[in-house]
């Protein structure tokens, strides 16, 4: 399958199950991984941040995976896997970040159309930027995201892919989580979702 439309269906999938149609203010959160679950967190990683700092790598001298295609605030019928990037302004101060899915949305933490105005206010009059993706195959992906259900009776939910990781939620037996991306290390497996990471050893597919 090509990087875009690889990066679009997976985009659109985590949208669906993170806001849907509402946002949960987790943009570059969600474009993350989706990039993750294409290509692996060793790459995704590197543009990780809020939403205007992805502008940096997007736009270095060693583009591998889009190049800019310019400003302009039609984001209508974009390539799959088109990255529309807004920098920050006083209203917003972490800019927005989204993916199009070549189907007529734009995807993050939720679902719009492609053609409908992000904001409702838009005072510092901030136009969009534009990455079209480059034409390569990437491998099929294990169908991610997944549902998995928790087995132990408590799972802890890390800030990073560590046992030494901070604690930063818990799940419980019979929960359901939802693994966005995996992230292997030299002890584990790790599943990722909106809070952090947890074992996957302790976990089975739904």
């Amino acid at each position: 399958m090509l990087f875009g439309e690889a990066l679009g269906q997976t985009a659109y999938k985590i949208a669906q199950k993170m806001g849907n149609k509402k946002s949960t203010g987790k943009c570059a959160l969600a474009v993350g991984d989706a990039f993750s679950a294409v290509l692996g967190e060793a790459v995704a990683s590197k543009y990780r941040g809020h939403a205007y700092h992805w502008l940096v790598p997007l736009k270095c001298a060693t583009k591998k995976y889009w190049e800019f295609a310019g400003v302009s605030n039609n984001t209508h019928n974009l390539p799959a896997g088109s990255l529309v990037v807004w920098d920050r302004q006083t209203a917003h101060p972490y800019g927005h970040i989204e993916i199009a899915d070549g189907q007529g949305h734009l995807c993050s933490d939720f679902i719009r159309d492609d053609w409908r105005p992000l904001y409702a206010s838009n005072p510092a009059k901030i136009v969009p930027q534009i990455f079209k993706p480059f034409a390569f195959e990437v491998p099929e992906q294990d169908k991610l995201p997944y549902d998995v259900v928790v087995l132990c009776d408590t799972l802890n939910i890390r800030e990073n892919p560590s046992v030494g990781g901070s604690v930063v939620g818990q799940a419980h037996k019979g929960e359901i989580l939802t693994v966005w991306a995996i992230n292997t290390t030299a002890d584990r497996v790790w599943g990722k979702n909106s809070k952090g990471y947890f074992a996957l050893e302790f976990t089975r597919c739904v």
